[in-house]
Protein backbone atom coordinates (compact mmCIF):
# COMPACT_ATOMS: atom_id res chain seq x y z
CA UNK A 1 0.00 0.00 0.00
CA UNK A 2 2.18 3.13 -0.64
CA UNK A 3 1.66 6.40 0.67
CA UNK A 4 -0.31 9.79 -0.60
CA UNK A 5 1.40 12.64 -1.09
CA UNK A 6 -0.73 14.68 -2.92
CA UNK A 7 -2.15 17.14 -0.52
CA UNK A 8 -5.79 18.33 -0.86
CA UNK A 9 -6.84 21.67 -1.42
CA UNK A 10 -6.60 24.19 2.24
CA UNK A 11 -6.42 21.23 4.83
CA UNK A 12 -3.31 20.50 2.38
CA UNK A 13 -2.03 23.73 2.58
CA UNK A 14 -2.18 24.92 6.08
CA UNK A 15 -1.25 20.98 7.45
CA UNK A 16 1.92 21.93 4.69
CA UNK A 17 2.53 25.14 6.69
CA UNK A 18 2.76 23.99 9.78
CA UNK A 19 5.05 21.13 9.11
CA UNK A 20 7.07 22.82 6.79
CA UNK A 21 7.58 25.65 9.78
CA UNK A 22 8.70 22.58 11.98
CA UNK A 23 12.25 22.25 12.91
CA UNK A 24 13.15 18.48 12.40
CA UNK A 25 16.65 16.56 11.16
CA UNK A 26 16.83 14.49 8.22
CA UNK A 27 19.69 12.15 7.18
CA UNK A 28 22.35 13.41 4.76
CA UNK A 29 21.55 11.09 2.32
CA UNK A 30 17.73 12.22 2.91
CA UNK A 31 18.96 15.83 2.29
CA UNK A 32 21.19 14.74 -0.92
CA UNK A 33 18.24 13.27 -2.08
CA UNK A 34 16.32 16.58 -2.06
CA UNK A 35 19.05 19.21 -2.48
CA UNK A 36 21.12 17.48 -5.23
CA UNK A 37 23.90 18.04 -3.57
CA UNK A 38 27.08 15.69 -2.88
CA UNK A 39 27.60 14.33 0.45
CA UNK A 40 30.54 16.52 0.38
CA UNK A 41 28.98 19.95 -0.32
CA UNK A 42 26.46 19.27 2.61
CA UNK A 43 29.61 18.70 4.69
CA UNK A 44 30.98 21.89 3.29
CA UNK A 45 27.91 24.19 3.69
CA UNK A 46 27.59 22.44 7.41
CA UNK A 47 31.00 23.82 8.15
CA UNK A 48 30.41 27.07 6.58
CA UNK A 49 27.44 26.95 8.63
CA UNK A 50 25.09 28.05 5.71
CA UNK A 51 23.17 25.09 7.08
CA UNK A 52 23.03 23.42 10.34
CA UNK A 53 23.26 20.34 12.27
CA UNK A 54 20.21 18.76 13.99
CA UNK A 55 20.55 18.11 17.31
CA UNK A 56 18.43 15.66 18.14
CA UNK A 57 19.80 14.15 21.54
CA UNK A 58 22.01 11.58 22.86
CA UNK A 59 19.85 8.87 21.60
CA UNK A 60 20.96 9.67 17.99
CA UNK A 61 24.46 8.68 16.47
CA UNK A 62 23.39 9.98 13.24
CA UNK A 63 23.91 13.37 11.68
CA UNK A 64 20.86 15.07 10.71
CA UNK A 65 20.43 18.43 8.61
CA UNK A 66 18.11 20.66 10.11
CA UNK A 67 15.06 21.14 7.97
CA UNK A 68 14.89 24.63 8.24
CA UNK A 69 18.33 25.16 6.20
CA UNK A 70 17.26 23.40 3.26
CA UNK A 71 13.72 24.50 2.90
CA UNK A 72 15.33 27.67 0.74
CA UNK A 73 17.01 24.65 -1.51
CA UNK A 74 13.99 23.06 -2.16
CA UNK A 75 12.15 23.70 -5.58
CA UNK A 76 8.70 22.96 -5.38
CA UNK A 77 8.09 23.79 -1.87
CA UNK A 78 7.56 20.74 0.10
CA UNK A 79 3.79 19.88 0.84
CA UNK A 80 2.65 18.15 4.52
CA UNK A 81 1.86 15.01 2.36
CA UNK A 82 5.75 14.60 1.01
CA UNK A 83 7.30 15.84 4.73
CA UNK A 84 5.59 12.83 5.67
CA UNK A 85 6.70 10.53 3.52
CA UNK A 86 10.30 11.63 3.19
CA UNK A 87 10.26 11.83 7.28
CA UNK A 88 8.99 7.93 7.12
CA UNK A 89 11.64 6.88 4.07
CA UNK A 90 14.47 8.34 6.33
CA UNK A 91 13.35 6.77 9.45
CA UNK A 92 13.89 3.04 7.38
CA UNK A 93 10.02 2.44 6.55
CA UNK A 94 10.60 0.50 3.09
CA UNK A 95 7.03 0.98 1.31
CA UNK A 96 8.22 4.60 1.92
CA UNK A 97 11.64 4.43 0.73
CA UNK A 98 10.12 3.05 -2.73
CA UNK A 99 7.02 5.29 -3.02
CA UNK A 100 9.20 8.04 -2.70
CA UNK A 101 11.62 6.93 -5.55
CA UNK A 102 8.62 6.66 -7.37
CA UNK A 103 7.89 10.19 -6.62
CA UNK A 104 11.32 11.26 -7.84
CA UNK A 105 11.22 9.49 -11.31
CA UNK A 106 7.72 10.85 -12.05
CA UNK A 107 9.09 14.34 -11.86
CA UNK A 108 11.96 13.42 -13.32
CA UNK A 109 14.99 13.55 -10.66
CA UNK A 110 15.99 10.25 -11.42
CA UNK A 111 19.26 10.72 -8.93
CA UNK A 112 17.47 11.24 -6.08
CA UNK A 113 15.02 8.06 -6.99
CA UNK A 114 18.27 5.90 -7.35
CA UNK A 115 18.98 6.94 -3.62
CA UNK A 116 15.77 5.83 -2.39
CA UNK A 117 15.62 2.26 -4.96
CA UNK A 118 18.98 1.78 -3.37
CA UNK A 119 17.91 1.96 0.21
CA UNK A 120 14.53 -0.14 -0.32
CA UNK A 121 16.34 -2.81 -2.50
CA UNK A 122 19.22 -3.30 0.33
CA UNK A 123 15.84 -4.12 2.83
CA UNK A 124 14.71 -6.65 -0.19
CA UNK A 125 12.04 -4.80 -1.20
CA UNK A 126 10.68 -6.58 -4.68
CA UNK A 127 9.26 -3.29 -6.62
CA UNK A 128 12.78 -1.31 -5.31
CA UNK A 129 14.61 -4.06 -6.86
CA UNK A 130 12.41 -3.87 -9.86
CA UNK A 131 12.85 -0.27 -10.72
CA UNK A 132 16.21 0.12 -9.68
CA UNK A 133 16.89 -3.16 -12.39
CA UNK A 134 15.32 -0.84 -15.06
CA UNK A 135 17.08 2.05 -13.97
CA UNK A 136 20.56 0.03 -14.27
CA UNK A 137 18.95 -0.37 -17.80
CA UNK A 138 18.17 2.69 -19.29
CA UNK A 139 21.05 4.67 -16.95
CA UNK A 140 18.34 6.71 -15.34
CA UNK A 141 20.07 8.03 -12.47
CA UNK A 142 22.55 5.32 -12.17
CA UNK A 143 25.21 4.42 -14.79
CA UNK A 144 24.03 2.02 -17.21
CA UNK A 145 25.01 -1.55 -16.13
CA UNK A 146 23.44 -4.22 -17.97
CA UNK A 147 24.64 -6.97 -15.31
CA UNK A 148 23.65 -4.88 -12.31
CA UNK A 149 20.00 -4.54 -14.12
CA UNK A 150 20.25 -8.18 -14.01
CA UNK A 151 20.89 -8.70 -11.04
CA UNK A 152 18.94 -6.45 -9.76
CA UNK A 153 16.04 -8.57 -11.97
CA UNK A 154 16.85 -11.53 -10.15
CA UNK A 155 16.66 -10.35 -7.09
CA UNK A 156 13.60 -9.22 -7.62
CA UNK A 157 11.89 -11.91 -8.71
CA UNK A 158 13.74 -14.73 -6.35
CA UNK A 159 11.25 -12.57 -3.53
CA UNK A 160 8.39 -13.15 -5.87
CA UNK A 161 8.12 -9.37 -7.81
CA UNK A 162 5.93 -11.13 -10.58
CA UNK A 163 6.63 -8.67 -12.93
CA UNK A 164 10.30 -9.11 -13.01
CA UNK A 165 9.51 -13.07 -13.04
CA UNK A 166 8.06 -12.40 -15.69
CA UNK A 167 10.99 -10.46 -17.72
CA UNK A 168 13.19 -12.94 -16.40
CA UNK A 169 11.27 -15.92 -18.22
CA UNK A 170 11.07 -13.64 -21.44
CA UNK A 171 14.94 -13.34 -21.21
CA UNK A 172 15.16 -17.07 -20.69
CA UNK A 173 13.41 -17.63 -23.78
CA UNK A 174 15.53 -15.48 -26.23
CA UNK A 175 18.27 -17.71 -24.82
CA UNK A 176 16.72 -20.61 -25.60
CA UNK A 177 15.87 -19.43 -29.11
CA UNK A 178 19.48 -18.26 -30.13
CA UNK A 179 20.94 -21.67 -28.99
CA UNK A 180 22.02 -21.02 -25.61
CA UNK A 181 20.26 -23.93 -24.05
CA UNK A 182 21.68 -26.38 -26.50
CA UNK A 183 25.06 -24.30 -25.84
CA UNK A 184 25.03 -24.94 -22.63
CA UNK A 185 23.82 -28.60 -22.81
CA UNK A 186 27.05 -29.34 -25.49
CA UNK A 187 29.19 -27.79 -22.39
CA UNK A 188 27.86 -29.62 -19.56
CA UNK A 189 28.33 -33.00 -21.08
CA UNK A 190 31.67 -32.43 -22.76
CA UNK A 191 32.22 -31.28 -19.42
CA UNK A 192 30.63 -34.36 -17.69
CA UNK A 193 33.01 -37.11 -20.19
CA UNK A 194 36.36 -34.83 -19.84
CA UNK A 195 36.51 -34.04 -23.46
Amino acid sequence: MGHDIHAGAADAAAAAAGRCNEEFGISIGAAGSLTGWSERTIWRRLAAKSIHRFEAGAASNRVLIAWSGLLPHLQPPATSGFLDLLFAADNGDVEAQNDLALHFLATGKPEAAAFWLQSAARSEHGDAMHWLARCHLSGEGVVQDSSLAMMWLARAASVGHVISQGMLEQVWRGFANAGFAATMKQQHQEASTGR
